[in-house]
């Protein structure tokens, strides 16, 4: 069974809609389960109460103080490896939190394939890696697992973002095959979004991930985008996710 680990924020309304996204689109046998890494109080009762609506496996790590966003986004990463992901026998999936299926996909035949790492590429000057938001690794066909990190910091003299250190292991491993991809696009002209009625607009810089995947993007708002704004973008997108579920 794939094992889709999420990690969340503040975002508790997106929890149920890529809960019913994978169970409706995804093919292959999996479970998700959400890491629960909300800093305040609140949004992390809120996160629990979701996942318990839903039956989800919620999980959440006591993490160092004062911890910066990215920091704490690695630290989870490399908790969730250490203590789930190294046991499992089957696929990992790591997914962002805003993060969906819209289309049918098996996550075996047509993204992994017959390789041990499936990512979307992203470099700093000469250190190559993955993006952590939407990756896959065949557990069983890694050898020495435990060692993978997944935070940013200096990596060969670069400062790198989270996932940045994924390139000491493939370094480390050149036998190991990872499939990469470009991280997709956003339009408003792709044909998916079409059914909205051309209510997406290039500005909420959503991706579409091989034709497969809608990511919200910017989920955090870390840009500060205004509320009228972020209200639009969250109409636009559930309105999207509402239409692909009836179908």
């Amino acid at each position: 069974m794939i094992k889709i680990y999420s990690f969340h924020h503040h975002r508790p309304d997106f929890i149920s809609y890529q809960f019913k996204t994978f169970e409706k689109f995804l093919t292959d046998e999996h479970e998700l389960i959400v890491i629960n890494n909300a800093t305040y109080h609140d949004y992390k009762m809120k996160n629990r109460e979701e996942c318990d609506k839903l039956g989800i496996k919620c999980v959440e790590f006591d993490q160092p103080p004062n911890l910066n966003a990215g920091d704490s986004h690695g630290f989870a990463l490399d908790k969730t490896l250490e203590v789930y992901a190294r046991h499992n026998n089957d696929l990992v999936f790591l997914v962002d939190f805003d993060l969906f299926p819209i289309e049918k996909i098996s996550i075996k035949e047509e993204l992994l394939k017959d390789n041990q790492i499936f990512g979307i590429a992203q470099s700093k000057k000469t250190v190559s890696y993955l993006w952590p938001g939407f990756l896959i690794f065949d557990v069983p066909k890694m050898p020495q697992f435990e060692t993978i990190s997944l935070k940013g910091g200096s990596v060969e003299g670069c400062n790198v973002d989270t996932g940045g250190k994924l390139h000491n292991y493939t370094k480390q491993h050149p036998e190991i095959k990872v499939r990469q991809i470009r991280s997709g696009y956003w339009t408003e002209d792709h044909p998916i979004l079409q059914r909205i009625e051309h209510k997406y607009i290039d500005e909420y810089q959503s991706w579409i991930i091989e034709d497969k995947f809608f990511h919200y993007g910017r989920g955090s708002n870390w840009d500060r985008y205004s509320k009228d704004f972020i209200d639009k973008k969250n109409d636009a997108s559930f309105e999207l996710m509402d239409t692909l579920l009836k179908e």
